[in-house]
């Protein structure tokens, strides 16, 4: 069960300045802390605390060495450890770290804390396998410091179970529960692991034991977890970390995401959420910097609120302003996103932020995914956020099956080649055509884009006669083609602007040219 809840003046006080960027005290906003107010994670890493490779028994400093030895091992198992120092001024204090179950080896499962004048060490195990036990001692007087190793073997037991085997039975729960695709079972995992656990503010549980077996861990300890928990269930899933920070990279329909468990369990119970489960890059990276990935993570389609549904009442704010202004607008108009996003509670309105990014990105794919009516068809649209910050997007017409590209070959579109032509809707003209005569795409009804090369030099002055009155020309700067639609008044965009649309190749046999 989880602890009392946060002081709920406090929690409120934090969330309301940024719930998930917040900086340690003289630090930037790149380095947030949890929503809670907790900092990042430290993670010692071994090297960097000048600790040795533990194949090797002992470690002097100087004058000053130590060793270690068991004294006592009670059933569970508990085993209590002693470290002896010698040499130096004799004053010493201790402190401990035990290694082991993940790859690769010798990392941290728990740590004793800060040295203290304590020269014992005691860890109950809740899993089999093979550790190493670190006892360093510093000489309080010249701060020299040295380690011994000791190296122990539980045997798996139905008492002390393997953390694959542990981990099994949490998967076999998980099915049980009905989760079937591997989109449920990663969620109903997730979220064991949040309602589960709390954060070790002690900063001592490292290894995966941790919040499976104690209730409580830090960042290592969360993504070690949920990656032997995404293991027994078949999910491809790795670790990334950077200097002070551990999470997870998921592969669930092909694609890559990010997700973070730890950030997803703020404070001491009654926040959790999915802020943070299947995460594309560009929202991670916005406050999780330093990390490298050898997946790319770009995709939106399983992100929490994509998938629950959650992002469904975003995306039919956008949907019905589309429907609205598709009959009036053009190829590509721009249509308002929503104000805010309700994000399980909390409510994000602060542009630019990656909340509210994370929420423009949802809503446009799903919206994008919609059926659209224009006239008496049902068409697709492409549906993209507009380059600037403000919460507009643009929406451009996707004519799929409905879209012509004329064949390469061809160097003149003839007076009326396409006059009456209700079929049309997007026509790609290509690059070698240097003449558009009058009245070759007259009266075209549905006609809503074509793309006029720079090559074209001269464009009849009635080619677009009574076409449809949405229609845009697709040009380059400077061209003829643009002074052409100045002159007459007729929408005209650049290519940057817009997505490449889809294109059908038609070929002549299919339609007459003039």
């Amino acid at each position: 069960m989880k602890k009392a809840l946060c002081i709920l003046l406090a929690a409120v006080m934090l969330f309301s300045l940024c719930p998930f960027a917040f900086a340690e005290e003289g630090d930037s906003l790149e380095r947030p802390v949890l929503p809670n107010g907790h900092p990042e994670d430290h993670i010692p890493y071994l090297s960097a605390l000048g600790i040795g490779n533990p194949d090797l028994p002992v470690k002097n400093a100087g004058s000053l060495s130590v060793f270690v030895r068991e004294t006592k091992r009670t059933s569970a198992p508990t085993i209590t450890w002693q470290a002896y120092a010698t040499g130096g001024s004799g004053s010493y204090q201790f402190q401990f770290m035990l290694l082991g179950l993940f790859d690769p080896p010798y990392t941290i499962v728990h740590v004793s804390g800060d040295f203290a004048d304590s020269d014992t060490y005691r860890y109950t195990f809740h899993v089999s396998g093979e550790y190493t036990l670190i006892a360093i001692a510093r000489d309080t007087a010249t701060g020299q410091e040295a380690s011994a190793y000791l190296g122990l073997n539980l045997a798996s037991s139905a008492k002390l179970p393997s953390i694959q085997a542990l981990a099994a039975s949490l998967v076999e729960e998980c099915v049980a529960a009905g989760c079937k695709t591997d989109y449920e079972k990663a969620l109903w995992l997730h979220d064991w692991l949040t309602q589960n656990a709390n954060y070790d503010h002690t900063y001592s549980h490292y290894g995966p034991d941790g919040v499976l077996c104690c209730g409580t861990g830090v960042c290592d300890s969360y993504s070690k977890a949920y990656y032997y928990l995404l293991q027994a269930a078949g999910i491809p899933v790795e670790r990334v970390v950077n200097s002070n920070h551990a999470w997870n990279v998921i592969r669930l329909e092909k694609k890559w995401y990010y997700v973070d468990v730890t950030w997803d369990d703020p404070g001491e119970g009654g926040y959790e959420n999915h802020q943070y489960f299947c995460l594309p890059d560009e929202i991670l990276s916005m406050d999780h910097s330093g990390y490298s990935c050898p997946y790319t993570c770009d995709s939106y389609d399983c992100n929490y609120f994509a998938k629950s549904g959650d992002g469904a009442k975003w995306a039919d704010t956008l949907a019905a302003n589309v429907q609205n202004g598709l009959q009036a607008g053009s190829c590509a108009y721009t249509a308002l996103l929503p104000e805010h996003y309700d994000m399980e509670g909390w409510w994000y309105s602060n542009r630019p932020s990656q909340w509210s990014l994370l929420g423009d990105n949802v809503t446009l794919m799903l919206a994008g995914k919609r059926s659209y009516s224009y006239g008496r068809e049902k068409l697709p649209l492409t549906i993209f956020k507009a380059k600037d910050s403000d919460p507009f997007a643009w929406v451009f017409l996707n004519a799929a099956g409905r879209t012509l590209t004329l064949p390469k070959k061809l160097t003149r579109i003839g007076e009326g080649a396409f006059e009456n032509d209700s079929r049309l809707l997007a026509v790609t003209i290509p690059s070698g055509v240097k003449t558009i005569e009058s009245y070759a795409f007259a009266n075209c009804g549905s006609l809503w884009s074509v793309r006029v090369p720079a090559t074209v030099k001269t464009i009849g002055s009635l080619a677009f006669d009574r076409a449809n009155s949405h229609l845009t020309l697709i040009v380059d700067a400077g061209s003829q083609a643009e002074q052409f639609a100045m002159r007459n008044g007729i929408r005209y965009l650049h290519p940057a602007d817009i997505p490449a649309s889809t294109e059908t190749e038609r070929s002549e046999d299919t339609w007459a040219f003039g």
